[in-house]
């Protein structure tokens, strides 16, 4: 149960990571705004790899990006997939043969799913364009708790290179590479049937 708690944390990253990702909507000159939101639409059937810290470990793993999933699967130090949609979600240790199911409109996720509908959510951020790489700073309230998030782009050409998040309690970063652009990664790939049914 301890590392599956953990790991649920973790996810609280990747839902920042992906909602500032996939969908924001960056109060600045529309030129760079469309730029960038043309970019995050088209992630989709996209494929990452990252690096992920939070100064006490470092994890690594993919992030897929479908048409209405997301899947987040860790390889080291522990083997752990987490796949999302709007309403629920499946966590499984891999290790341990664990699954938990859960309602993903109790976490962070149900913040992706707002952004993918409202595109003001991201109005009156901090953005700056220098030696061709574009920094995006943005302060978000959840669950009464400042989060200030930085997202990092390469431009020229335009890829996300890393994201980070700090509040009073936690400080993540992740950093990416490897962007891969497929065909289409397909239902059954993010399935949420459990892969051990017996447990």
């Amino acid at each position: 149960m301890l590392a599956k708690d953990r790991f649920l944390k973790k996810i609280n990253f990747i839902f920042f990571f992906i909602s500032t990702l996939l969908f924001s909507n960056i109060s600045v000159c529309d030129g760079l705004n469309n730029y960038l939101l043309e970019y995050n639409k088209s992630l989709k059937n996209t494929s990452f790899s990252f690096i992920q810290s939070d100064n006490l470990s470092i994890e690594e793993g993919n992030l897929y990006i479908g048409e209405d999933r997301i899947k987040i699967v860790y390889n080291k130090p522990t083997h752990i997939t987490i796949i999302v949609s709007e309403k629920k979600g499946m966590y499984v240790n891999h290790d341990l043969k664990e699954v938990q199911f859960f309602d993903t409109r109790k976490t962070l996720i149900n913040l992706l799913f707002k952004i993918i509908w409202d595109k003001s959510f991201f109005r009156k951020s901090e953005i700056s364009s220098l030696n061709n790489n574009i920094r995006i700073k943005k302060t978000i309230i959840f669950n009464g708790i400042n989060n200030f998030i930085e997202v990092k782009y390469q431009d020229q050409p335009l890829l996300i290179r890393k994201i980070i998040i700090k509040n009073n309690q936690q400080n993540y970063e992740m950093g990416f590479f490897n962007h891969t652009k497929v065909d289409s990664l397909g239902k059954k790939f993010f399935s949420m049937i459990s892969p051990y049914p017996s447990n």
